[in-house]
């Protein structure tokens, strides 16, 4: 017995991609929430270590900031 397989119409391979896609994008996404969360607790330990005062404190956030963006 053969078995036949349909092909897949453009639709369907239209939205595999754009699934495929998504989930890329939802991965990348948690990955960067995750590494900035991450950066902030260094960022907390760091403050602590050196024990700057609140201005210090706001230059360093803005460059871990930057730099995860």
């Amino acid at each position: 017995m053969q078995v036949y397989y349909e092909p897949i119409s453009p639709q369907e391979s239209e939205r595999r991609n754009l699934r495929s896609d998504a989930r890329y994008i939802g991965h990348m996404m948690l990955a960067l929430e995750g590494a900035m969360f991450l950066l902030g607790i260094l960022l907390q330990f760091i403050v602590r270590i050196f024990s700057l005062d609140e201005q210090s404190f706001l230059v360093v956030y803005a460059g871990v900031y930057a730099a995860g963006m």
